[in-house]
């Protein structure tokens, strides 16, 4: 695990605001009086992951959560939409949240994405305590790919610092992508041990603010690259928003497409309520 990763001890550094202004839903997170941390947003209330698998990946879990071979769990007939965030915070409900490309304990990502960090373990430190400056423990987030890379034995058990119930959507740089073939099914323990609750592949389809949504690591076109890679796993551009990870700092919003990568979201998960808005701004 990287250097004194568990006591968030990493310096401040500069961050440019990439969010838009929230000014009537955020707080600071927990009183922090790090003045380089991002402001914590109202949460965005659901009731559980009311998600449909597509595709013929089927999602896994530890004992208590769906397994490959399980049924997933449909959403609960009373389940809460983003439209009802009043009455949800009277009931006290979680909040879902969305993330990727995090590259915990990738040296190089530095320098390819622009990150304003000095060394790995700088970054590594303020990606968790920005996580957690956002993320409350009953909340749930969906990380669509690229979770940790570098030494994985000490990079992968960062999960288990993170707050909130973890999905993992894999991508491409994930030892558990069913894309790498070999591997990819022994590598799923491993990540559900270190504290991710669901790993799933593919895509999900997704409802936000009543908008038919699909998410997966991969946008339907583009790349971080000069050159779109992984075509034969990525979604059909049928007309539908897409959430996705995959080109680091290329853009925020294209087309149809939200990038929830850490390099264009302040280095921390962006709430599903703000998401919401984003898709409401846009014809």
């Amino acid at each position: 695990m990287p250097a004194n990763i568990s006591s968030l001890g990493c310096e401040s550094h500069p961050m440019s605001s990439t969010s838009s202004p929230q000014s009537k839903a955020c707080v600071r997170a927990g009183g922090s009086s790090r003045p380089d941390l991002p402001p914590r947003c109202a949460p965005n209330p659901v009731s559980s992951l009311d998600t449909d698998h597509v595709g013929e990946e089927q999602p896994t879990g530890p004992t208590g959560s769906s397994r490959a071979g399980d049924a997933v769990s449909a959403a609960p007939s009373g389940s809460i939409s983003t439209g009802e965030g009043a009455q949800a915070a009277i009931l006290g409900l979680m909040a879902r949240y969305f993330t990727a490309d995090l590259h915990l304990g990738h040296r190089n990502i530095i320098d390819y994405s622009g990150r304003p960090f000095r060394d790995v373990e700088q970054m590594d430190e303020a990606l968790v305590e920005r996580w957690n400056a956002t993320v409350a423990h009953d909340d749930e987030v969906i990380v669509l790919g690229d979770f940790a890379m570098g030494r994985i034995d000490e990079t992968l058990p960062v999960a288990g610092v993170l707050n909130g119930r973890k999905v993992l959507l894999a991508g491409n740089h994930d030892r558990c992508w069913h894309g790498h073939r070999k591997g990819a099914e022994a590598a799923t323990d491993r990540y559900l041990e270190a504290g991710f609750a669901e790993i799933r592949q593919g895509t999900i389809d997704l409802a936000i603010g009543g908008v038919p949504v699909v998410a997966c690591h991969f946008p339907y076109r583009g790349d971080s690259h000069d050159h779109d890679r992984h075509v034969e796993h990525r979604p059909l551009d049928a007309g539908a928003w897409l959430l996705h990870g995959h080109v680091h700092e290329r853009w925020k919003v294209r087309e149809r497409m939200i990038n929830v990568g850490v390099d264009v979201w302040d280095f921390a998960p962006v709430a599903e309520l703000e998401l919401a808005e984003l898709i409401a701004q846009r014809p």
